[in-house]
């Protein structure tokens, strides 16, 4: 049992990243589309540091905040925005953040819960609930960190040591046997 938890932690980390990429890949795409200078930068960073969840975004969500503010700020790199969000540089610090909440919504709420919970073997509204779960049993960041890996292992010992001796009582014995 311990070699299949095993297996889910390297399963969830594998879908950690790919969910890291996407976020990586929406992030530079959207900060591009935006006319932020090193916008691909910031994606790339995105998808490297996106594996840490909501740390990554932080971290990277800072300097591309900077970024707009000191980009925006001078009247010639807003022109093709300017209709739009006006004159204020805070308003386009605003708009960077508003793409990075939009990401992180979808990440929560489509992209995590799905390929983590298929990485997994668990349900998506499996992952959503095990992260409200262990962010209330251990609060906040570290519940929400190991709530899907936490969730995994506790899955393996119910089927190993509940379910599976409430189908075939025998297993147990059996397996005694042979051990």
């Amino acid at each position: 049992s311990l070699q299949e938890i095993n297996g889910y932690l390297i399963s969830f980390f594998r879908g950690q990243m790919l969910v890291a990429f996407i976020d990586g890949m929406l992030v530079g795409i959207a900060l591009f589309i935006f006319g932020l200078p090193y916008a691909l930068v910031i994606g790339v960073a995105m998808a490297i540091l996106g594996v840490i969840p909501f740390i990554g975004n932080i971290l990277c969500l800072v300097p591309a905040s900077i970024i707009a503010y000191v980009h925006f700020n001078d009247p010639g790199n807003r022109e093709h925005l300017e209709w739009l969000l006006g004159t204020d540089p805070w308003i386009y610090v605003v708009a960077v953040v508003a793409i990075f909440l939009i990401v992180q919504q979808i990440n929560s709420l489509v992209t995590a819960p799905k390929i983590v919970g298929d990485s997994v073997g668990l349900h998506p509204m499996t992952v959503i609930f095990s992260m409200l779960f262990w962010s209330l049993l251990l609060g906040g960041f570290l519940g929400a960190l190991i709530a899907v890996p936490m969730t995994a292992a506790v899955k393996v010992v119910f089927r190993r040591y509940v379910w599976e001796t409430k189908l075939n009582p025998n297993a147990e014995k059996t397996e005694t046997l042979s051990a």
